[in-house]
């Protein structure tokens, strides 16, 4: 459902200069209150899946010690979980589906934006959309491969926003697709992994104690993720910023 909320704000993103302000901004304003929600699940979900696997062969006394860590992240998710299920038990959630409806289901020049008459088509917008998008993600260049973790984190939502644009225009886009999305897939999942690592070495620091116990441990196996992810972004991000692979994306823009 997050990632369902992620496609609409994208779709919202890369299609708005068509549309009346005041139809689809509080779509997307509504959208990201409840991507917020749903976040806190689950990404509670994401690092209670991990701690546990972390745990399972740990001695008795470690995963006791560790129990408690698992504890305090699950109260937390449930926490979360309550919240969600108020919100979508809330008048603001059944508006937003309505909303929602309404959008979908109203006439198309109703929504459009005022203009000079001329059709709207796909490649009257794409092409822009989809650059950028490209654009936004390369900026980052300038940072790699020293970048902090708060850069590397919306690195990767850039990266999602460019994934979700070339998905939205795939079918356009036709064999170009696969070949653009590729890279930006496999960077976005590397992206994903330092994310979490960094997620769970930030959880479990007030934890820490001598440098031998469980939780330090379990700190040590996480960076050790994150430098071979960061490791092998390396060679991702050159794929994804070659001129080749601008070429190709230049090349599918004209195809439109």
């Amino acid at each position: 459902m997050r990632v369902a909320t992620r496609r609409s704000r994208a779709v919202i993103a890369a299609t708005q200069a068509v549309f009346r302000p005041k139809r689809i901004a509080p779509l997307a304003k509504d959208l990201k209150r409840l991507a917020r929600a749903l976040g806190v699940v689950r990404d509670g979900d994401v690092i209670l899946e991990h701690l546990h696997h972390y745990a399972d062969p740990l001695d008795e006394a470690d995963r006791r010690t560790f129990g408690t860590l698992m504890d305090e992240v699950q109260h937390d998710r449930d926490a979360g979980h309550r919240a969600l299920h108020t919100e979508m038990g809330s008048k603001r959630y059944l508006h937003l589906l309505r909303d929602l409806d309404e959008f979908l289901l109203a006439p198309l020049n109703d929504l459009l934006a005022p203009d000079n008459g001329l059709p709207i088509l796909v490649r009257h917008q794409a092409g822009s959309a989809i650059l950028a998008r490209y654009e936004a993600v390369r900026r980052y260049e300038t940072v790699l491969p020293t970048a902090t973790t708060e850069q590397l984190h919306d690195l990767r939502i850039v990266c999602k926003h460019l994934r979700y644009t070339l998905e939205l225009f795939a079918a356009p886009l036709a064999a170009h697709a696969d070949g653009l999305l590729k890279p930006v897939k496999a960077a976005q999942e590397v992206l994903g992994t330092i994310h979490d690592a960094d997620v769970a070495t930030d959880l479990v620091a007030p934890w820490q104690g001598t440098a031998d116990d469980v939780f330090a441990r379990y700190a040590a196996a996480r960076h050790h993720e994150r430098t071979t992810a960061v490791a092998d972004l390396t060679p991702l991000w050159a794929k994804l910023t070659t001129e080749t692979y601008r070429k190709s994306l230049g090349r599918a823009i004209a195809s439109l």
